[in-house]
């Protein structure tokens, strides 16, 4: 009963531990495109660009920004807004300028003492939009938005992309614990279990 019971125990331990690993984390250019869109679909919306209207788009701010300037394209595209490459085709010109685009990974933490290191992520977005109509503004404004999860501290060199323009970005660092002494703790355990399985069996 009591090998049973432990066979039981481990079983769970493990359904659970691989579950939780497989819980895919967006990439860092995933998070931003998202959020540049939820964005900036709220401020086509609070401007009140029509559908099957047509702009021209400043590009001074977004040529070096080719993930952001696709979130814009996109954005308008989803708003039946056609964009238009030659300003006197149009006599509305929307200018976009990203002023943050910041990227924090905070404190390494787990679950347990042999769990997988986890980190908390922090996106943040702001943008100024300003619309004008033969040279005149009609409407201007600015939006920030932010997003928080969780991913692995294992994930994080293949989610991070050095083509992102971010204006700040912040590392996760693993504690003198997590560095040092879990992984001499988890040998040391590997090395005990070991010993005892084959105690046990002789």
């Amino acid at each position: 009963m009591t090998h049973r019971r432990t066979y039981i125990l481990y079983s769970l331990l493990i359904s659970c531990t691989i579950a939780f690993s497989q819980v895919q984390s967006l990439s860092e250019t995933e998070k931003i495109r998202i959020l540049s869109d939820s964005l900036l679909s709220k401020i086509i919306s609070e401007a009140g660009l029509k559908p099957a209207s047509h702009l021209f788009l400043l590009r001074h701010g977004l040529t070096s920004q080719p993930v952001l300037y696709t979130s814009v394209i996109n954005s308008l595209f989803s708003h039946h807004i056609s964009v238009v490459t030659d300003s006197t085709l149009s006599d509305t010109t929307m200018s976009v300028a990203f002023r943050r685009v910041s990227i924090e990974y905070g404190k390494t933490f787990s679950n347990s003492i042999f769990g997988t290191l986890y980190t908390v992520r922090t996106t943040a977005l702001s943008v100024d939009v300003s619309i004008s109509t033969q040279k005149k503004i009609m409407w201007a404004g600015s939006g920030t938005l932010a997003g928080i999860d969780t991913v692995r501290y294992s994930d994080i060199q293949d989610l991070h992309s050095n083509n992102l323009p971010t204006t700040m970005y912040t590392s996760p660092t693993l504690s003198f614990f997590d560095s040092i002494f879990e992984p001499l703790i988890i040998t040391v355990a590997s090395g005990v279990a070991i010993y005892l399985f084959f105690t046990i069996r002789s």
